[in-house]
C-alpha cells in the first residue's frame, strides 16, 4: 500500500485525452509542451506530423505547491508518458511579475536589472528570457529555482519560456493578419490576460486577478472604456478556461453584443480526440 507521503504526492488528474492508437514508441521524434499556471500542470504531446495527440491535466493542493520538486516527481515517475520521453520539450511557466523589455536595452547579463521583483527575492528564482520577434521586444521571468533545477536536470533537452510570451506570439501572428479589432481576454481560474488588437497592432495588454463573475465582467468593460474601444463595434473573443453554460460567460454575454470563442492556433494539427472539446480551451498550452 502506499504510504501517507505517498498518498499526499499523489496529485489529482484532472483531464486526459489519449489518441487511439498512441504509443510511446519513437517519442523522440516527438515534442512535449508543459505548462505550469494557477496550481495546475497541463502537457500535450505533439506527433512528429505536428499533430496534438494527447492532453493531460494535474491540479495540486496548496500542500503540495509547498511541497515542490518532491511532489512533481512523484508525479512524473507515475505518469506512463512524462516519466520515458525523450523528444524535444518545451516548459512554460506563468510568472505575474514578468517584465517586457525593448530589444535596444536589453542584455542578457543583466536579467537581474530588468526583473519586476526586489533583489531580496532573487534567491529563490531562476532568470530566463524569452524572445518576441514580431513584438521587436525581450520577455525576462522567473522560474522558482528548486522547480527549474529538478525539471533542467530531469530533463536536459528542455526549452524554458514565460506563458506570457508564447499566449502574446501566437496572438501576434494569428490575430494580426485579421482587419477586424479585437480584445482578446485568456481566462485563467482566477486570472485573466487582456489584449487589444486594433488596426492590425497590439495596442494594450494588462493582467488582471478575479474572483468573481462581477469582477471579471468589469476589467473587460473597464479596459474597453479606458481604451476606447466601441464594444458594438469589437469583438471580444475568449480564450482558455471558459464556458459556455459557466457564470463567467453567462454575465459577459449579457453586457458583451459580439462576444465569441476562439479556434484553436493554427500551429498544430488536432487529433479527432480533442474534437469534443471546445476549440478555446488550452489555447497557450497550444500556442507553446
Amino acid at each position: 500500500m502506499p504510504s501517507t507521503l505517498q498518498k499526499s504526492h499523489q496529485v489529482r488528474s484532472t483531464l486526459h485525452i489519449r489518441a487511439a492508437g498512441f504509443t510511446m514508441e519513437n517519442n523522440a521524434k516527438a515534442q512535449a509542451n508543459l505548462l505550469f499556471k494557477e496550481k495546475k500542470l497541463v502537457y500535450c504531446i505533439i506527433g512528429p506530423d505536428k499533430e496534438v495527440q494527447v492532453v493531460r491535466s494535474y491540479e495540486f493542493s496548496d500542500k503540495q505547491l509547498n511541497n515542490m520538486p518532491d511532489v512533481l516527481e512523484n508525479l512524473i515517475m507515475s505518469d506512463d508518458i512524462l516519466q520515458r520521453f525523450v523528444g524535444k520539450i518545451h516548459i512554460a511557466f506563468n510568472d505575474i511579475n514578468h517584465s517586457l523589455v525593448p530589444e535596444d536595452f536589453f542584455d542578457a547579463q543583466e536579467l537581474a536589472a530588468f526583473y519586476g521583483i526586489n533583489n531580496a527575492s532573487l534567491d529563490t528564482y531562476h532568470l530566463c528570457y524569452d524572445k518576441i520577434p514580431l513584438l521587436g521586444y525581450y520577455n525576462v521571468f522567473g522560474i522558482p529555482k528548486k522547480l527549474y533545477n529538478y525539471l533542467h536536470k530531469h530533463y536536459p533537452q528542455a526549452q524554458f519560456h514565460c506563458d506570457f510570451s508564447c499566449l502574446l506570439s501566437s496572438i501576434l501572428s494569428e490575430n494580426l493578419v485579421k482587419s477586424k479589432n479585437q480584445l482578446l481576454v485568456n481566462v485563467g481560474r482566477h486570472l485573466i490576460e487582456v489584449f487589444i488588437v486594433k488596426n492590425q497592432k497590439v495596442t494594450f495588454q494588462n493582467c488582471f486577478e478575479f474572483q468573481t463573475p462581477e469582477d471579471f465582467l468589469y476589467h473587460i468593460l473597464n479596459t474597453a472604456q479606458v481604451e476606447d474601444i466601441d464594444l458594438s463595434q469589437t469583438a471580444v473573443v475568449l480564450l482558455g478556461e471558459v464556458y459556455k453554460t459557466g457564470s463567467l460567460y453567462q454575465l459577459a454575454d449579457q453586457y458583451l453584443p459580439l462576444i465569441q470563442f476562439s479556434d484553436r492556433p493554427q500551429k498544430y494539427l488536432y487529433h479527432q480526440a480533442l474534437a469534443q472539446y471546445p476549440s478555446h480551451l488550452y489555447y497557450t498550452l497550444f500556442s507553446i
